[in-house]
């Protein structure tokens, strides 16, 4: 299902951030999961120090879903465009 690793904590907040993305643009559990695994293919959060921890779900799911290229944090959201899913090319972190 996932194209990344993960331990338990990991997953959780995995979820947490699937939740958000689903909440926040009514996308499906799939299309979330499915941007989340084009984000993180072959990465591993197995450490309480990862990345993963530093933000939360909430800008995870807008990162994921507008790009960090996009500025959203500086932007008004009916302003931003959503990243092309599914999208072709090597991941992004």
């Amino acid at each position: 299902m996932f194209s990344f690793t993960m331990e338990e904590k990991a997953e959780a907040y995995i979820r947490a951030i699937i939740g958000e993305m689903i909440r926040l643009f009514a996308i499906s559990e799939d299309e979330a999961i499915g941007r989340l695994n084009d984000k993180w293919r072959g990465l591993k959060f197995t450490d309480e120090d990862d990345e993963l921890f530093r933000e939360t779900p909430n800008w995870w799911a807008k990162n994921t879903y507008f790009g960090h290229d996009s500025v959203w944090w500086n932007k008004n959201e009916c302003e931003l465009k959503p990243l092309p899913y599914p999208r072709l090319g090597p991941p992004t972190a």
